[in-house]
C-alpha cells in the first residue's frame, strides 16, 4: 500500500458510478466503483477495499478524488479511505480485547464462587 501510494501522484476526479455490496462474517460491505478519465481514456476501477455499510463514506454518482500512476492509469489510490479501514480495526480490536478482559473477569469471580474465595 505505501509504495501504491508513492507512485499514485496524479489527482484525479472520479466519481462513483456504482457500490458493489457483499455479506462477509454476517457484515454488509460495500466497496465503490469509480470512474475518471486520464488522458483522454475513461477508466472504470472497483475497489478492493470493503468497508462496514455503516461507515462507508460514499454514495453512487459522489465526486471523489483519487491519485493515479501517471504510468499506469489502472493503478490509484483513495484519499481518505485507509482511515475508515484503521478506525474499523481499531474499534474492532479494542472492543474484542475489553469483551475478552471482561470474560475474564466474569470467569474469575464464578471460580471464585465456586470454591467460596468470598
Amino acid at each position: 500500500a505505501k509504495l501504491q501510494k508513492q507512485k499514485c501522484s496524479y489527482s484525479v476526479t472520479a466519481y462513483v458510478v456504482k457500490v458493489r455490496s457483499r455479506i462477509q462474517n454476517r457484515k454488509h460491505l460495500k466497496a465503490p466503483v469509480y470512474q475518471y478519465v486520464y488522458n483522454g481514456v475513461t477508466y472504470r476501477k472497483s475497489s478492493s477495499l470493503y468497508t462496514s455499510g455503516r461507515e462507508f463514506p460514499h454514495s453512487e454518482n459522489e465526486a471523489v478524488t483519487l491519485l493515479i500512476d501517471p504510468e499506469n492509469p489502472d493503478d490509484f489510490y483513495e484519499i481518505g479511505r485507509e482511515k475508515y479501514t484503521i478506525t474499523f480495526f481499531t474499534i474492532f480490536g479494542i472492543s474484542r480485547f475489553y469483551s475478552e478482559y471482561l470474560y475474564s473477569l466474569s470467569t474469575d469471580v464464578k471460580k471464585a464462587f465456586m470454591y467460596k474465595i468470598f
